[in-house]
């Protein structure tokens, strides 16, 4: 069995603090120092099983605590730690696979960004390339639910950081609530991270088609710790137009005839409590939302139109003629979503931004090629996904789409633009917590 001392946490579950802080940062010149900085790291860094007793604990007295996870890009590990033939050493996964050179090439290459449509022209400076090296090395993630407490974690990363090397950018994430308790929201105004699988061994309900999935979904082997495991991270920043989003919904509504709460379920496939737009044109207000549908029954996309976000992202089993092996394909593809929002809102959520907002976008996978790239290409941006005549994702998908046919029965279609910009991000490892502490292992 997986010992979960060995891995890092968030991983396997979503930390759940509501306050969020990625510091990206360059190594030493110097290996030593950098092998140096790493193992003063694995000290503060935050194991699966650490998180799961400070998740009981919480239970018991919502006792804040901090948790701490360190993620390396491929060149951290090559030139930063000196680490040469990393491919090598993972297991059936050579350099030249694509998973291999989207890693090692990183997602602002020329042929990363082709395969999923980024314009990296519109990314932060931070985030671009110089000299074809990415800017950073690592990203130190810390997350609790104080502030204030937070800052002075920061505050001491920090120092360890820049003891001899450089952090080169900061985000601050929050989780969006419109109360204490209620559930994450993204700057759209809609639930956040319904469907999203658990994994052995902490898997916590049954049933449902995201309820469970493998840990080789989520896990590889660390190459360079033998019987330990890491995963791969996206990252990715997304900025919200929230103004634009609910002025391209309101014009859609009008033009068809629906209420504009409607009107935005049939774009995102939920309503904005979660409620599947399925067979009802109304919210149903019960929380958790109903998560156990494959679309079966909705095969022309009369209920849930073909191009609604979460049946691109998460098409189920909406083709009568899957065998069972494309079944469990498509299960395959699922991906672990552990973002927050960042910028501020009015509590109510009554104001509507334009920049400045939107979600620090992070998913743990066991392959980028197989899992996100693909997802991102083959299903959201591919017009024909799932049968044609589809669209592409009209929330991630590529810029100023038409969306033809939006909603078949009122024989309505709009021109639709994307409300979603992608301001920068990189593809990181998460490796072992052995690993960490001795990073020139195996």
């Amino acid at each position: 069995m997986m010992d979960t001392a060995q891995l890092q946490a968030n991983i396997l579950r979503g930390h759940g603090r509501n306050h969020v802080r990625l510091l990206f940062f360059r190594f030493p010149a110097s290996v030593d120092s950098a092998v140096a900085m790493t193992r003063d790291l694995a000290q503060c860094v935050t194991s699966a099983r650490q998180q799961q007793l400070q998740s009981e604990e919480y239970q018991r007295c919502q006792a804040d605590s901090l948790l701490v996870s360190f993620y390396l890009t491929y060149d951290g590990l090559h030139d930063g730690l000196g680490l040469i033939g990393i491919w090598e050493r993972f297991r059936g996964r050579a350099a030249t696979s694509p998973n291999g050179r989207l890693f090692s090439d990183g997602m602002s290459s020329l042929e990363s960004s082709g395969q999923i449509l980024d314009k990296v022209d519109d990314w932060e400076s931070h985030y671009q390339r110089k000299d074809g090296k990415p800017p950073f090395h690592g990203m130190v993630l810390l997350a609790r639910d104080n502030p204030e407490a937070l800052d002075m974690d920061c505050a001491a990363m920090r120092a360890i950081l820049t003891r001899d090397g450089q952090v080169v950018h900061e985000e601050q994430g929050r989780a969006l609530r419109q109360s204490s308790q209620g559930p994450p929201l993204e700057h759209f105004g809609y639930v956040d991270g319904i469907s999203n699988p658990e994994f052995a061994p902490l898997v916590v309900r049954d049933g449902g088609w995201d309820a469970s999935a493998p840990l080789d979904q989520v896990l590889v082997p660390d190459p360079f710790v033998n019987g330990a495991f890491g995963s791969f991270l996206v990252y990715r920043k997304l900025e919200q137009d929230v103004s634009k989003f609910r002025d391209l919904v309101g014009h859609m509504a009008q033009r068809s005839g629906l209420s504009q709460a409607e009107a935005g379920a049939r774009l995102v496939g939920r309503f904005e409590d979660g409620t599947p737009v399925l067979g009802t044109t109304i919210p149903s207000g019960l929380w958790p939302p109903d998560n156990d549908f494959t679309f079966q029954d909705d095969l022309a996309g009369s209920g849930c139109p073909l191009f609604a976000h979460v049946r691109k992202m998460n098409p189920r089993l909406d083709d009568p003629h899957l065998s069972p092996a494309e079944q469990l394909d498509r299960r395959a593809r699922r991906i672990a979503r552990r973002g927050i929002t960042y910028g501020n809102r009015e509590p109510d959520l009554s104001d509507a931004p334009s920049k400045d907002v939107g979600l620090l976008f992070m998913a743990f996978m066991a392959n980028i090629a197989d899992q996100f790239a693909f997802i991102q290409r083959a299903w959201a941006n591919d017009p024909s996904f799932p049968r044609t005549p589809t669209n592409v994702d009209p929330i991630i998908g590529p810029d100023a789409t038409p969306l033809g046919r939006c909603f078949q029965d009122r024989g309505s279609s709009f021109s639709w633009q994307s409300a979603v910009t992608m301001r920068g991000g990189e593809y990181f490892f998460a490796p072992s917590i052995p690993f960490l502490h001795n990073p020139q292992a195996g």
